[in-house]
């Protein structure tokens, strides 16, 4: 057996496991395709050559999506590279050379990523057509649209996730020289230890945070504030240190809140012998306690970028929805192709975000294998164990969640420039449809939890 034929084997018996990584990855290339296609249509130019705002709103949303694909590809190979650390040691063990194990790794990830490329772009371009059709709608401009396909957006989307592909291809091949080969079989039996919790930490996070919000709140009273009433060209304070104070603010609030407050929260709730003793609440706190510490960073970023998301999203939304009253050109060309690309940008978002927190579940679910096991051996049923599960994975989903919508709720206003009654409309629409799509990976995270834990 030569190692192209260890490579197809390994692709083909793991294509079920590696299926949402695939279809994502398919999914972001898609999307980014038909970004590039519309920065270099020949139509779109047409009718909107004197546009400068727009053009430059496509060039940036490419580098946007750029990042969240790129975050999201090498941190999803990254689990399954973690995950597949015992199976690299098996085959050092069996004489393989660190330079052939080295190279199959590196061929994996590029067959794997390469052909979701050529399906992304090959969808891309048979779609591009209707997608088209639906910006031009939206920005009420009513013209015939053609079939088009750029070479110019096919080669900067190869060249742009060639690159990418190549740099996860490369950290992956180097595993083999990165660990030993007991690092390697021990991979997923590193126990965490128990967070401490800063009670100063945790009640810093609901100062900062609630400083956020009232500056947020009165962010005009606030602006007025810093104003000089007799010279209004120089003002007490610079007006735009403000927005960035109230980001700094939740920021910082927010990574407090689930590095030390949640910590502070659970330890509280252990101490409390009704509830802590109550059917399977020790194990599921307990579990939630010792997970917290390696959670915590990615959750308070999730929470973030969901805030940031929502926010925009909201934002185009409810400028769309009032600005389809205005009778002005170029206003509602630029709320309809900010519609367009935000909620491209939220589809790409929601599947890197869940994506994420879906193998880092998956990466806990495997390292506690051990752990259900026990509890079976010593008589907790079926049932329990799924009602655990649910309880543990909800919390990694809904916190940041619930975190993000909150601090989109306050930043929504400002950025509009509208009173939040009066946007509340197209809040509930594009919340309950990120609500809706996290719940799908909530469901499917906590499926794939437990058949993991349940073979």
């Amino acid at each position: 057996m030569t190692l192209f034929d260890i490579v197809q084997r390994n692709i083909r018996r793991k294509f079920k496991e590696y299926i949402l990584y695939f279809v994502s990855l398919a999914s972001s290339m898609l999307i980014y395709f038909i970004f590039a296609s519309l920065r270099y249509s020949t139509q779109i130019k047409k009718e909107m050559i004197n546009n400068v705002m727009i053009n430059s709103v496509l060039q940036s949303s490419k580098v946007i999506l750029i990042i969240f694909i790129a975050i999201f590809i090498i941190y999803s190979t990254n689990f399954f590279i973690r995950k597949r650390k015992k199976e690299v040691g098996l085959y050092s063990l069996l004489g393989i050379t660190k330079k052939q194990i080295g190279t199959m790794l590196f061929c994996e990830t590029m067959i794997m990523g390469g052909v979701a490329l050529v399906i992304g772009i090959l969808i891309g371009s048979m779609s591009f057509k209707l997608f088209l059709e639906l910006l031009m709608d939206l920005m009420k401009l009513n013209v015939p649209i053609a079939f088009e396909l750029s070479i110019k957006a096919i080669i900067d989307t190869f060249i742009v996730f060639l690159a990418i592909l190549l740099y996860t291809a490369w950290k992956n091949s180097r595993v083999i020289y990165q660990f030993s080969l007991i690092e390697m079989f021990q991979a997923n039996h590193k126990g965490e230890s128990m967070p401490k919790g800063s009670r100063i930490m945790a009640y810093m996070s609901l100062i900062s945070i609630g400083l956020g919000y009232v500056l947020a709140t009165f962010f005009r009273e606030a602006v007025k504030l810093v104003q000089n009433p007799k010279d209004p060209m120089n003002p007490f304070m610079d007006p735009n240190i403000i927005p960035f104070f109230i980001l700094f603010a939740i920021v910082l609030g927010t990574y407090f809140l689930f590095t030390s407050y949640t910590v502070i929260v659970l330890k509280k709730i252990r101490s409390k012998r009704k509830i802590f003793y109550n059917g399977m609440n020790m194990l599921n706190i307990s579990q939630l306690l010792y997970r917290v510490k390696g959670n915590a960073k990615l959750l308070a970023t999730i929470a973030i970028l969901s805030a940031t998301a929502l926010t925009a999203v909201s934002t185009v939304v409810a400028g769309y929805y009032f600005g389809q009253s205005e009778t002005k050109v170029d206003f509602m060309q630029l709320y309809g192709a900010s519609l367009f690309i935000g909620s491209f940008l939220g589809v790409i978002f929601v599947l890197a975000t869940g994506s994420i927190i879906y193998y880092k579940q998956l990466s806990e679910a495997y390292a506690n294998q051990r752990y259900y096991e026990i509890l079976r051996k010593i008589g907790v049923t079926k049932k329990e164990v799924r009602k655990s599960i649910s309880k543990q994975v909800s919390f990694s989903f809904i916190s940041p969640l619930i975190v993000g919508l909150v601090h989109s709720l306050f930043a929504i206003p400002i950025i509009s420039n509208m009173p939040i009654y009066n946007i509340i409309a197209p809040i509930l629409i594009s919340s309950g449809v990120y609500c809706i799509i996290y719940f799908g990976y909530y469901v499917l995270t906590a499926y794939s939890y437990f058949k993991i834990v349940y073979k």
